[in-house]
């Protein structure tokens, strides 16, 4: 049972059918579909430009920039409802790597400690499963402020991968539909994959926070610097009072400086209490996308011990996935040892 609510949401979100969502497709055309035109309070008819030249030329167009009521609502209607999607990358007529090339790539790439890279079979075309996920990190530090993340995932391995990757693949055009004659689908583990994210999501917002508490240090002093001299003030005019004053009005002046101090310690916990850093997640985004790969079965060698493995080429980017350790999952560099492959941490344990 999944408790944590964005792990929730992804998990309900990949397993739910239905299309990308992309506004553009859906506003650009020229007769909108009634719910849509109701929700959005757009006309029947429709024309929409972001170019500034062709808004001044056609006064009826709707001009689409940053806060625009309308991209306003579909952002809200976004985050309400998910933005949830299953597409297919179509294959490319370009020529498949050569085994031998994809071999040379893997050794130069993919080192295995004490273990040696061979090809066990030809390659074979298959879609991969990737996820896109997203989601809205609001931080509270004496103000509040949102930052998006996105992460891409190996939904197959469960390997998160590196965030170069957004740029290039956000590029392509997906389909709804898989190529025809298309290949394999390998499967999609998918709690796994999900967990894998959450787990990097939650290291990258705890690095974010280290580093919003280090800015804000600078005003965290000063601010408690400000409240500690007028504290000080206080206490000091309530001492002199004291100094001078009739015995009976003595105690009560007492009591006046023990509520002081109470109060300055409330004051600086208070200060502290705000610029800590605190965060709350919305997950808004949760793509299934298959895409064109090749599965290369390799075997790791040690001496005369072979191991079975199977590596990935994702062609879009002609480069190879990240690899996990078979005993824990975790990416890491791998270690052929007497009787397995694992990572070095899991190698250190027997």
């Amino acid at each position: 049972m999944i408790a944590d609510p964005c792990l929730r949401f992804w998990l309900h979100a990949v397993q739910r059918d239905g299309a990308l969502y992309e506004f553009a497709d859906e506003v650009a055309r020229t007769l909108l579909p009634p719910p849509l035109q109701a929700e959005l309070q757009l006309p029947e008819f429709l024309s929409v430009t972001a170019d500034p030249d062709a808004a001044e030329e056609e006064p009826e167009a709707v001009f689409l920039v940053p806060g625009h009521p309308v991209l306003e609502r579909v952002a809200a209607r976004v985050l309400a409802h998910g933005d949830v999607g299953h597409a297919y990358l179509p294959w490319s007529a370009s020529p498949l790597p050569q085994p031998a090339s994809l071999l040379e790539r893997a050794r130069a790439t993919l080192d295995v400690e004490h273990g040696r890279i061979d090809l066990a079979a030809d390659p074979v075309c298959v879609y991969r499963p990737l996820l896109l996920l997203g989601v809205l990190v609001t931080y509270t530090l004496d103000d509040h402020f949102q930052e998006r993340e996105e992460l891409w995932v190996d939904a197959h391995a469960a390997a998160v991968l590196d965030v170069s990757v957004s740029s290039r693949l956000r590029g392509l055009q997906f389909s709804a539909a898989p190529t025809a004659g298309s290949h394999r689908e390998q499967a999609v583990r998918l709690e796994r994959a999900l967990h894998a994210a959450h787990d990097t999501l939650l290291a990258r917002i705890a690095q974010r926070s280290t580093a919003l508490a280090r800015q804000s240090r600078g005003v965290l002093r000063d601010e408690l610097t400000r409240s500690e001299t007028y504290y000080d003030a206080a206490l000091a005019t309530l001492a002199r009072r004291r100094a001078g004053a009739a015995p009976e009005r003595q105690a009560l002046l007492d009591r006046q400086a023990e509520a002081t101090q109470a109060e300055r310690a409330r004051r600086r916990h208070e200060i502290e209490t705000k610029f800590n850093v605190s965060y709350t997640l919305q997950p808004y985004r949760a793509h299934l996308l298959r895409v064109p790969a090749l599965s290369v079965p390799v075997t790791i060698r040690r001496g005369e011990r072979c191991y079975p493995f199977e590596l990935c080429w994702l062609l879009p980017l002609s480069g190879f996935t990240p690899v996990v350790c078979p005993s824990c999952g975790a990416q890491a560099k791998l270690v052929a040892e007497r009787e397995r492959v694992a990572c070095a941490a899991c190698a250190s344990k027997r």
